[in-house]
Parts: C-alpha cells; sequence; structure tokens
C-alpha cells in the first residue's frame, strides 16, 4: 500500500515472473506506466488492485512483453484516481487475462467481467464485495475474485426489486416485508 515509482514503472510491484496470489495491492503511484503492478511475466492470481495511478498506461495493472504471463481471478478496479493520470485500470498488450474484472474487458470473454465489483468503500481502502458483486462466486475455481472474498454482514444493505404486472386496469397492491 501506498509506494511509488518515481523514475521507472511499477507503483508497488514490477513482475518480471513467479506468481503473486491473495494479496491487495493499493494506492501504488508510477511516474510511467503500472501504478500498482508492472508485469513482464508472472501470474497474478486473486490480486485485488485499487486507488493506484500511473502518468502513462495501466493505472492499475500494465502487462506487457511478448511473454506477459496472465492475470486470473483477479480485480483491477477504480485506479487513476489522480487528476492528470491515466484513466485506464488494466492495460494488456501481451500474456493472458481471464476471469477477472476491469473496465476494459469485455463481459463475458474467458469469464471476464467489466462491471463495478461494488467495493464496500475503495476510496478508504475497503476492498471487501456487496453481496450482489459480479466478482461473487466468478473465478475459475468458483470462488470469489480478488484477494478479499465475500463474507456474511448484517449491516450490508439488502436491494429488494418488486415487478408488478397487470392487464391494464388498476388493481390494490399490497407488499408486506418482514
Amino acid at each position: 500500500v501506498s509506494n511509488t515509482a518515481s523514475t521507472s514503472a511499477g507503483g508497488c510491484v514490477y513482475q518480471t515472473g513467479g506468481t503473486i496470489a491473495r494479496c491487495v495491492i493499493a494506492a501504488g503511484k508510477a511516474n510511467t506506466d503500472g501504478g500498482g503492478v508492472y508485469k513482464t511475466a508472472g501470474t497474478l492470481d486473486h490480486v485485488t488492485v485499487s486507488q493506484c495511478s500511473a502518468l502513462s498506461g495501466g493505472s492499475g495493472v500494465y502487462q506487457t512483453t511478448a511473454a506477459g504471463g496472465a492475470v486470473k481471478n483477479s480485480i483491477v478496479y477504480e485506479n487513476g484516481i489522480l487528476t492528470g493520470y491515466s484513466a485506464s485500470d488494466l492495460v494488456s498488450t501481451a500474456g493472458t487475462v481471464s476471469h477477472s474484472c476491469a473496465r476494459e474487458l469485455t463481459d463475458g470473454t474467458s469469464g471476464n467481467t467489466s462491471k463495478s465489483p461494488l467495493f464496500r468503500n475503495a476510496g478508504l481502502l475497503d476492498l471487501r464485495l456487496f453481496s450482489l458483486s459480479p466478482c461473487r462466486g466468478a473465478a475459475e475455481d468458483g470462488t470469489d475474485m480478488g484477494a478479499v472474498p465475500w463474507e456474511y454482514d448484517p449491516d450490508e444493505p439488502v436491494e429488494i426489486v418488486i415487478t408488478v404486472t397487470t392487464d391494464g386496469s388498476c388493481y390494490p397492491v399490497t407488499a408486506t416485508y418482514a
């Protein structure tokens, strides 16, 4: 959390191999690419990257070179928060991205989603997921994407959707909540 690469890429992590798993990478800053992670190889697995910024591109993750590595089961969202920095969460010029969440991804392709992960409060680095998160149960192994899985919270707001269909006539409708 809160690392800076003032003259190079990879604000928090410069990954050239290996596996980074079940980690939160947050509030990093790079004066080139990859505010959170700059990766040329290796794997990010069940990682959450948020609140990072990079001047050039990939404020969350910048994945490059022929090897590129893999980003899987991860959430790269709500990055590029500093004025004048790249608004991109994920730039991937090589490698693979699967079962992950970032604005730049195409919904449904390789199990990816571009929908908001519904963090509780990313600005305060509360990266827990709300129960309606599209990242719940969406990792390739059936668990939650990212490093911080959803867990029951009795204070979480509940969303109730009621749809009423009529034949065009007006009838009273009564709903009771318990």
